[in-house]
């Protein structure tokens, strides 16, 4: 992008003698300055056709032969002969498409970078491209995804002070996967904005059903601020309001290297913080010999469910626990509202892993022996009613085979849901204002038409 990052590679070795470097600048300043006098020529009204002309014709010869050279430079990084092997050369330009900031640019790099860089940048994945070009030499490379490489490159064309506006897919910030981005994204950052959005029942871009976050990066000097919103849910009739009623609260918890916790008010934050005081996790419970197992699902919009038997689901997954573990006290936990909220906090609110289970803080050894037996009667309980209020379904795969489902209505049992949060709530120390939070967090959707699991 500058002259800085031609003088060396990735690995320090010296690319440019200082004589070729100096060669490099002094051709790119007199693009430059013709490039100035054809803007200046724009506005002048006793300036010919036929100097605009030949001004014009100039510029881009003076740019065509800085950018030969600096291809020819790019190419060899890629292990071309540009000189003995003219045809691989030509091959490899036209697959590539070489762009050089510092030639393109000149005026703007010199000078810094741009100011403010906005974008949606393609969502796909590295795998999917990477027959087609290479991409090298990128902080970020073990994210797979050119949404990633666009914003580590937008951090390298922007100086101190500047603006970086982007639309990502929610997972940026939310995924192991994604560890390095957000870590370059606060090493380039003093003020990160994260507003995150759901794909249902509204969405941003009609047609895409990805959940979305509005990344708004202030470049300086790290001392990382960063604030997020919740996950927000909303009506298509109250998409003209959508944005004036944005939230940001200030995220200071790390746990969790891959993601950026969804808040949005101060009271969210403070809910967090009381579950990170507890150092157990659900994940220390996890183990045994198979005989102490939750069938759980990993689809489902606004519910998940974890039952005690099987389900007939594709997307069923045993949960297998230490036999020393009451899993009915798993169950309730992780069919909590609570839970439900932290997960869609952390994570990318639409496929449950392992990480969304075992990170929660809870280890049925840690709460006294009556809380406990209050959550396994409330885990039984909860098991009893959502099996009685199942529904039998038979899919059709290939025309062929048919496979019975269970179906649920998991919110008839919110009473037995929110019984269970109360426990949790004393248990974690919330203020009655946190557990209503809790107990009515997104009842609205969560309670509506479309809210059975499918």
């Amino acid at each position: 992008a500058t002259l800085e990052s031609l003088k060396k590679g990735q690995e320090g070795k010296l690319l440019f003698s200082a004589r070729e470097l100096a060669d490099i600048e002094r051709s790119a300043i007199g693009a430059a300055r013709i490039f100035t006098q054809f803007k200046e020529m724009q506005t002048q009204t006793a300036v010919g056709s036929e100097i605009i002309a030949k001004t014009k014709t100039a510029m881009r010869q003076a740019l065509a032969k800085l950018a030969d050279r600096l291809d020819r430079y790019l190419a060899g990084e890629y292990g071309i002969d540009t000189e003995t092997k003219p045809a691989e050369f030509q091959k490899w330009k036209s697959s590539h498409q070489p762009f050089h900031w510092f030639t393109e640019f000149y005026g703007v790099m010199s000078h810094g970078g741009f100011d403010v860089i906005i974008g949606n940048p393609p969502y796909v994945e590295y795998k999917d491209v990477c027959g087609q070009y290479a991409v090298r030499h990128f902080d970020t490379s073990d994210c797979k995804n050119l949404f990633a490489y666009l914003l580590e490159r937008s951090a390298r064309l922007t100086p101190d002070d500047s603006r970086i506006g982007m639309i990502v897919p929610l997972s940026a910030f939310s995924t192991d996967r994604m560890v390095t981005l957000i870590a370059e994204i606060k090493s380039h950052s003093s003020m990160c904005h994260i507003a995150n959005f759901g794909w249902r029942p509204g969405k941003l871009f009609d047609g895409v059903n990805l959940q979305l976050s509005i990344i708004l990066q202030q470049r300086e000097k790290p001392q990382p601020k960063v604030f997020s919103t919740r996950y927000i849910l909303w009506d298509s009739l109250g998409r003209s309001e959508l944005f004036s009623k944005v939230q940001y609260a200030q995220v200071t918890d790390d746990r969790l290297p891959g993601s950026v916790p969804k808040l949005g008010v101060l009271e969210v934050a403070s809910i967090l913080a009381k579950l990170r005081r507890r150092k157990s996790e659900i994940g220390e419970c996890i183990g045994g010999d198979g005989r102490n197992i939750v069938y759980y699902r990993r689809g489902g919009l606004y519910w998940k469910v974890f039952v005690d038997f099987k389900t007939g689901s594709s997307e069923e997954k045993l949960l297998s626990l230490k036999n020393t573990i009451d899993k009915y006290a798993i169950i309730a936990v992780l069919s909590s509202n609570l839970w439900f909220w932290y997960f869609t906090a952390t994570s990318d609110c639409r496929h449950l892993g392992n990480r969304d289970i075992s990170s929660f803080p809870f280890n049925p050894e840690d709460i006294p022996d009556g809380t406990h037996k209050e959550l396994c009667d409330l885990g039984r309980q909860f098991v009893k009613e959502i099996r009685a209020n199942a529904v039998e379904k038979v899919r059709i795969y290939d025309g062929k085979n048919a496979v019975e489902c269970l179906s649920f209505s998991v919110k008839r049992s919110k009473r037995v849901i929110d019984e269970i949060d109360r426990i949790l709530a004393e248990h974690y120390g919330f203020t009655p204002e946190e557990l209503d939070f809790i107990i009515n967090y997104d009842i609205k959707y969560r309670m509506g038409a479309e809210a059975e699991d499918g």
